[in-house]
């Protein structure tokens, strides 16, 4: 017995475009995902298999996360300030706020020196308790992401 599947054709061709790699087979799970007529999740895979040398993470407790977090853009402008001043070829792009941390991600790898001004950057910031931002790291992996090794 045949079953009937309602396939919008316009849902295809977005998904073909948006995620260019996906098997026909996958494509027609994110469709019945989108149209809901099935609710397993297919697992696709990222452009990135583990965590970005790109991002740094610093531990906080979750007032300093709160103060960032709502001015984001300015933290950005003052990390890049100091990123600037020290001479350094980098920049910020974005933070994304976690309940104990903070992940700034750059747009080249990041260095000792990065990591350094850009703890110096938070901690100068107003209304940040600096007795507890903690030394920025690198994420190992993304399970273990939090409780990566301190940065000396």
């Amino acid at each position: 017995m045949l079953r009937l599947l309602k396939i919008n054709i316009e849902d295809i061709i977005y998904i073909k475009d948006s995620f260019p790699t996906l098997s026909p087979k996958k494509i027609i799970e994110v469709s019945n995902i989108l149209n809901k007529l099935s609710i397993v999740k297919p697992k696709i895979k990222m452009t990135t298999k583990g965590p970005s040398r790109k991002q740094v993470i610093i531990t906080m407790n979750l007032n300093n996360s709160n103060i960032i977090g709502s001015n984001a853009s300015f933290h950005i402008n003052d990390i890049n300030r100091y990123l600037k001043d020290a001479n350094l070829n980098d920049s910020a792009n974005f933070i994304y706020i976690d309940k104990v941390s903070i992940i700034i991600t750059t747009r080249f790898t990041i260095s000792e020196q990065d990591m350094r001004t850009i703890k110096k950057a938070i901690k100068n910031s107003e209304k940040i308790n600096k007795d507890f931002v903690k030394s920025p790291c690198l994420p190992q992996d993304f399970r273990t992401a939090l409780f990566c090794k301190k940065y000396k």
